[in-house]
């Protein structure tokens, strides 16, 4: 189960159409077709929009995304065409707005384990595992370091109807498909 607790009303901008509102972003299309990404100040705990914002948290977040697709630039480039505010937008929007080509999205997401919390967990008092890799560890509980070394990374697929992650890995019983 997931959600917010207060759902917020998204903001009427002359020109754009709202198309969804996320745990952070807001996403509108603006007449060109391409997408208006704003980031919010909302905190999302384990799936759950909590009602206390962090002011400044949606311009820190899209400065942050913004300097990682500037050194990674040579690499692979990024989706983002410009950061300028739509004319009508709320002023608010500055330092928050991304607008970006649209994209096919590869519903494939990373999830860093280092503490015995959430999904992990119960797996964990399951069957031993740990995102499908044994942990040969006895005795380990709730917030336990797994284990001695860094964190792990793992890969996570979004439900297509559910806002949980499913944790893939090399040993998994069922196959599943990982993109339409």
């Amino acid at each position: 189960m997931a959600g917010f607790v207060d759902k917020p009303e998204p903001v009427q901008v002359p020109g754009l159409v709202h198309l969804h509102t996320g745990k952070v972003r807001d996403l509108y299309q603006n007449p060109a077709g391409e997408l208006v990404m704003v980031a919010s100040d909302r905190v999302s705990v384990y799936d759950w929009v909590l009602p206390t914002e962090i002011p400044d948290k949606g311009r820190i977040l899209t400065q942050l995304s913004l300097w990682w697709f500037d050194k990674l630039n040579d690499l692979v480039p990024s989706h983002v065409l410009s950061t300028e505010v739509p004319e009508g937008a709320p002023a608010d929007w500055e330092g928050r707005t991304m607008v970006c080509r649209r994209l096919s999205m590869v519903p494939v997401e990373c999830v860093a384990r280092g503490y015995l919390t959430g999904s992990g967990l119960r797996e964990y008092e399951q069957d031993r595992t740990v995102c499908g890799l044994a942990l040969l560890l006895s005795g380990v509980v709730f917030a336990d370091r797994i284990g001695k070394m860094d964190p792990c990374l793992f890969s996570a697929q979004r439900g297509e109807q559910r806002a949980f992650f499913f944790l893939l890995h090399r040993r998994r019983k069922k196959k599943q498909r990982l993109w339409k």
